[in-house]
């Protein structure tokens, strides 16, 4: 049984601007009208005090009798609830309402009803979207696995702690393990005890600065077996650069990796031969020649013919020489491990160095070779001054009739590394050369000027060798070229 509101009731109602609260009469007209209500149905007191309250249903509603049902629970059960109706405000709008109906009496006798009404449209809506962006998320998280299941590489995903939590189908399969062993911590039982400890130091590390992990190695598979896996594992952040997550794949490797193996075993042993050719083939041609050279010699009577052939024997004695002695120097450069010289080398002494060698032939072409003052860098002296003599060489031999050589070497700072420049007027060459005149033996001009194809080669193993890079540019034949080295 409920009390009908006291006059300080009244005044308390009359403050509350987020609630329509009303009163009916035992046959539903509308008796008092508050401020809350006015603001959310839209009528003012004037209209709505004397209407029956179904003015404020649905058409169709009030039509099937609901407004007045929905009194007689109330006066049956002294209240009458409905969490999500729908109303109408006076100017047709619909929302959604939290609805009470409460029955007002006095010594057994209905006096009335009061009337609540919230408006929940708001929180409805917002209720709605959030269980449709739910199964927006739960679509997506379960096309996500099914993608993720079907890659070709293991994948996984771990907490911002590194603390890995999900797997892809894929791994599952090739470990034979399962989720209650391997989350966590637990694919470290997979890992070849040789690398276990690395890997985990350096995942750990890696969780800490936030940074990219990159590494490869051997897992164990289902089988026992272990198989090289390339891994990379990127970390996933907010809108406000927080990592929330890490994603990581495994990409199986092995088959490449025994590919670049056989590949640089082959390699290994035709440099090896190379080698051994080159050094063994030295002395049947120092043989040829003397022996050539002497047979000349005991000719009874010259005979011009027969000294022609025996002269086009020594040319050609001497080009095997050249050839070989060049492939030698290459094989010794290419044997030479990456990134041995820890030493530093002065450049200025390197040109010099260039220059002593080449002397003679600079002053017999009186060539001009100048030189800016040039840092000290990275690597071996001599061998930057084969390199150095290369160029200068090439410069020498590779110019037009009658033109005399000029070479000019400069620098440039690029951040922390320096740009050499060796500059040349020489023949130049097209542009569309510029790599491949690097190649073993590439020789653009044939045999109208001296060299073996090789020297370029060796400039190139040499630099790089020590982290550098060595490339050239030519505006074309008859343009000069210029050297660049990093």
């Amino acid at each position: 049984m409920h009390e009908p509101p006291t006059p300080s009731l009244h005044l308390l109602i009359a403050r509350i601007r987020d609630y329509a609260i009303f009163t009916l009469s035992p046959v539903g007209i509308i008796t008092r009208w508050s401020p809350g209500a006015e603001k959310i149905k839209g009528y003012t007191a004037e209209e709505a005090i004397g209407q029956h309250f179904s003015i404020l249903y649905r058409d169709e509603d009030a039509k099937s009798g609901i407004p007045d049902q929905n009194l007689r629970i109330a006066e049956a059960e002294g209240i009458f609830r409905e969490p999500e109706g729908i109303r109408k405000r006076k100017n047709g709008e619909i929302f959604t309402a939290e609805v009470e109906i409460v029955s007002l009496v006095e010594n057994g006798v209905l006096l009335g009803f009061a009337k609540i009404i919230r408006d929940v449209t708001e929180r409805i809506t917002m209720r709605d979207d959030l269980r449709q962006a739910n199964a927006v998320l739960r679509e997506s998280e379960s096309r996500f696995r099914a993608l993720a299941d079907n890659i070709p590489q293991l994948a996984w995903m771990a907490e911002a702690s590194g603390w890995i939590f999900w797997y892809n189908q894929r791994w599952f399969d090739y470990t034979g393990s399962t989720l209650e062993r391997m989350q966590g911590w637990g694919w470290q039982s997979v890992h070849h005890p040789d690398h276990v400890v690395r890997i985990t130091e350096k995942y750990r590390t890696h969780i800490a600065s936030g940074e990219t992990f990159d590494d490869t190695f051997p897992l164990r598979g289902v089988d026992g077996t272990f198989r090289w896996f390339l891994t990379r594992v990127i970390p996933l952040r907010d809108a406000s650069g927080v990592i929330t997550r890490w994603f990581g794949t495994n990409t199986d490797v092995t088959e490449q990796r025994e590919s670049e193996e056989a590949l640089q075993r082959s390699n290994t042993e035709l440099e090896q031969f190379a080698f051994v050719a080159a050094h063994d083939l030295q002395e049947p041609l120092r043989t040829i020649a003397l022996y050539t050279e002497l047979l000349l010699r005991k000719l009874a009577t010259p005979d011009p013919q027969l000294q022609g052939y025996g002269e086009r024997v020594r040319t050609a004695a001497q080009r095997m020489r050249t050839l070989l002695t060049d492939l030698l120097s290459y094989s010794r450069v290419v044997h030479q491990p990456d990134g041995e010289t820890v030493a530093h080398a002065d450049l200025n002494a390197a040109v010099v160095q260039a220059q002593q060698a080449l002397s003679d032939a600079i002053r017999r072409l009186g060539a001009q070779v100048t030189s800016e003052q040039l840092p000290v860098v990275r690597g071996d002296v001599g061998q930057l001054a084969v390199v150095f003599q290369n160029l200068f060489s090439n410069a020498l031999n590779y110019q037009a009739n009658g033109s005399r050589p000029e070479v000019s070497v400069s620098v440039r700072q690029a951040g922390d590394r320096w740009i050499v420049s060796v500059r040349d007027n020489g023949i130049g060459f097209p542009p569309e050369h510029a790599e491949r005149i690097f190649g073993l033996f590439k020789r653009l001009h044939g045999d109208r000027y001296p060299g073996t194809g090789l020297g370029l080669a060796i400039c190139r193993r040499i630099v790089e060798r020590d982290g550098g890079r060595l490339w050239a540019e030519s505006a074309g034949e008859g343009s000069g070229a210029t050297f660049f080295i990093e």
